[in-house]
C-alpha cells in the first residue's frame, strides 16, 4: 500500500527552477491506489502555492497520464522516466535520434551524450505534445573487491512537458538524477543528522505525525538555506553551519543569558 511518507516532497533547485521530487512507493496496477496517489499528489501541486516548485520529477509512474494531467492541469511542468521499449514513444525517439549527432556534457565525474528533441505526439494520452531527452553516460567505476577501474555505461530517457527555451538539455539530465537525492540526500541525511529513525512513541498514528512533521521541517529548512539565503551568504557555509545559528537563536530567545554585571 501507500504510506503517506511516500508521498512527501524534497524540495531543490536546479540554476532558477524549484524541482519538486516525489517518491511513490507500493503501487500496483489497482485503480484505488492511483486515486489515493491522486488525492495525496493534488493538494501539494494546489495553486495557492504557486512558488513552492515548478517542476514535478518522478520515476517511470509518472508516465500515467492521469498524474501528468494533474500536474499540467495546475500549470506545473513534468519530467518523468521514460522506460518501456515496446512504448511508441521510445520506439519514435530511438529512431528519430538515430541520424542525430549527440551534444557532448559532462555531469560530475560522467561523460554524457544527448539527445533531446521536442514535439512528440506519440503519447496521445497525455493530452499534448512532449519533449525526449535521451543520456548515454560513461564514468570510471573502482570496484571495492578487486581494487580495480570499470568503465560503467547507461542510458536513460525523461520525457518531459517543459519547452527547450525554459530548460536546457543539462537541466534536464540534471534533474532527471536528482530525484535521487530523496534516498542520497533526503532520507540519508533525515535519519543521521535530523534523528529521524528514531521513535519517540511506538504508536502508529504517533509515528506518522512525528513523521510528517520532520518532514515538513526538512523542507523548510532546506527552502530557507537554498531559496532565502544570498550564494554569497551560504558560501563557505554548510548545512549543519544554519542548523546551529538557529538552534542557537532558538535557545537564546527561551533561555536568555543573564545580563552581565
Amino acid at each position: 500500500m501507500l504510506s503517506a511518507t511516500s508521498m512527501l516532497a524534497f524540495t531543490g533547485q536546479a540554476k532558477s527552477r524549484a524541482v519538486c521530487y516525489f517518491r511513490i512507493q507500493g503501487l500496483g496496477n489497482n485503480k484505488c491506489e492511483w486515486e489515493l496517489c491522486l488525492r495525496r499528489l493534488e493538494p501539494v501541486i494546489y495553486p495557492g502555492y504557486p512558488r513552492a516548485f515548478d517542476v514535478v520529477c518522478g520515476d517511470a509512474l509518472y508516465m500515467d497520464p492521469s498524474l501528468w494531467k494533474l500536474a499540467r492541469r495546475y500549470g506545473k511542468h513534468v519530467i518523468a522516466v521514460l522506460k518501456n521499449e515496446n512504448r511508441d514513444l521510445m520506439v519514435d525517439a530511438r529512431s528519430l535520434f538515430e541520424p542525430i549527432a549527440p551534444l557532448p556534457l559532462r555531469r560530475n565525474n560522467t561523460q554524457c551524450r544527448c539527445w533531446d528533441l521536442p514535439g512528440f505526439d506519440t503519447w496521445p494520452q497525455c493530452g499534448e505534445s512532449v519533449r525526449v531527452v535521451r543520456a548515454v553516460e560513461e564514468s570510471v567505476v573502482r570496484r571495492q573487491r578487486s581494487k580495480t577501474n570499470e568503465t560503467s555505461v547507461s542510458e536513460w530517457f525523461w520525457v518531459s512537458s517543459l519547452p527547450p527555451e525554459k530548460a536546457s538539455t543539462a537541466l534536464i539530465v540534471r534533474a532527471g538524477h536528482g530525484r535521487w537525492g530523496i534516498e542520497n540526500q533526503g532520507f540519508n541525511e533525515l535519519s543521521n543528522q535530523w534523528h529521524g529513525d528514531h521513535g519517540y512513541k511506538y504508536d502508529a498514528h504517533a509515528l506518522l505525525a512525528a513523521t510528517l512533521l520532520l518532514f515538513i521541517a526538512y523542507n523548510l529548512f532546506h527552502a530557507f538555506v537554498t531559496r532565502n539565503l544570498k550564494p554569497e551568504i551560504r558560501s563557505g557555509r554548510t548545512d549543519k553551519y544554519w542548523a546551529d545559528l538557529i538552534a542557537a537563536e532558538v535557545v537564546a530567545t527561551f533561555h536568555p543569558y543573564p545580563a552581565p554585571t
